[in-house]
């Protein structure tokens, strides 16, 4: 056990009582059946539903995340098929485009006699 875990219950436990109070005057005047229902079992199904599907979509991730690395790791040996990624196809003017700093320090860019 970390030490996160008893980080975690001792704030919970800490904010209890502040909780039950809060809950007990919001809850005047009702009866128990409406305050189970819309403070208990609603929350309830509503974090059941959010789990169910966030968590659903992160475990299809985690499962895919190893034919995703295998697939990059494929697109990185066969970068120079692609012909996007090979600096002779592009034009001449579109590299001074792509390359902001480079093309900063240009001396034609800088006007400065000699070069950087």
């Amino acid at each position: 056990m970390d030490w996160w875990t008893i980080f975690y219950w001792g704030w919970w436990i800490s904010w209890a009582p502040f909780v039950g109070t809060f809950m007990a005057r919001i809850s005047r005047g009702r009866t128990i059946r409406n305050v189970f229902l819309y403070k208990w079992s609603m929350p309830f199904v509503y974090t059941i539903l959010w789990f169910g599907t966030f968590g659903g979509a992160a475990i299809r991730m985690h499962r895919r995340a190893g034919f995703v690395s295998d697939m990059g790791f494929q697109l990185h040996q066969d970068a120079d098929f692609y012909p996007h990624t090979s600096s002779d196809f592009r034009p001449a003017g579109a590299r001074k485009c792509y390359s902001v700093p480079e093309s900063l320090s240009h001396p034609d860019y800088l006007d400065v006699p000699g070069g950087c």
